[in-house]
């Protein structure tokens, strides 16, 4: 055998493992690749999954911290209702009696007038808050001065329900009530509502023989 065949020889073989080499390279590169791809995919999975438990938690937390009134600057913007009577009225829930104290507390500094009168229709107290004012006699044609005081009464309970809900203090207005006469509204301050994430559905709720669901409400103690 000539020496230049055993070179020719040498030199194919090493050719051989080269190729072997390249492409023994090219394939670990290749899963080197799709692991870091596998990694970074379940990296951003944990990431994405972190941050929505975390935004539960904070919604857990939010839901059973108590409610928190600003009471100076609330006060000034409703000082220009000061002729109006207003009575605040709560189940008895610590968190919902203590958010009542806040809101009679910002009324009274803002020169609204404690109610005197009696109030015997029913209340439901669904969460929130949900302000009642009086809209007219339930019989008869009111005269110039009670409709002046109908429209009085709706102006500061619109005007109440944007300063709580500006405040972070979720309410709403309330049907009417009769007995409370013109220039006069109800607070009626219920459970702290539940964000919706935690709040029960409806379709959740059985349903009675007759096909009604009933659920929640409140009734206080005589």
């Amino acid at each position: 055998m000539s020496s230049d065949f055993v070179a020719l020889l040498a030199g194919i073989v090493g050719v051989i493992f080269t190729g072997v080499g390249v492409v023994a390279l090219y394939v670990s590169a290749t899963n080197a690749q799709k692991q870091i791809a596998k990694e970074t995919t379940r990296a951003e999975t944990l990431a994405k999954e972190t941050e929505e438990l975390k935004a539960k938690n904070l919604a857990v937390e939010a839901a059973i911290s108590p409610r928190i009134l600003e009471q100076s600057v609330t006060a000034k913007k409703l000082e220009p209702f000061s002729d109006i009577h207003f009575r605040v009225v709560s189940p008895p829930d610590f968190e919902a009696r203590r958010t009542t104290g806040q809101i009679r507390f910002m009324l009274s500094r803002a020169k609204w007038q404690k109610f005197s009168g009696s109030i015997t229709s029913p209340l439901a107290f669904f969460d929130g808050v949900s302000v009642h004012h009086w809209v007219g006699p339930l019989y008869g044609i009111p005269d110039a001065a009670s409709r002046q005081g109908a429209i009085r009464s709706g102006e500061a309970a619109r005007a109440l329900v944007r300063v709580l809900n500006e405040a972070g203090i979720d309410s709403k207005i309330g049907p009417p009530i009769p007995e409370l006469g013109p220039n006069a509204a109800l607070v009626e301050v219920g459970p702290k509502p539940l964000p919706p994430t935690l709040q029960l559905k409806p379709e959740n709720i059985p349903t009675d023989p007759s096909g009604m669901k009933l659920w929640g409400n409140i009734e206080q103690e005589e």
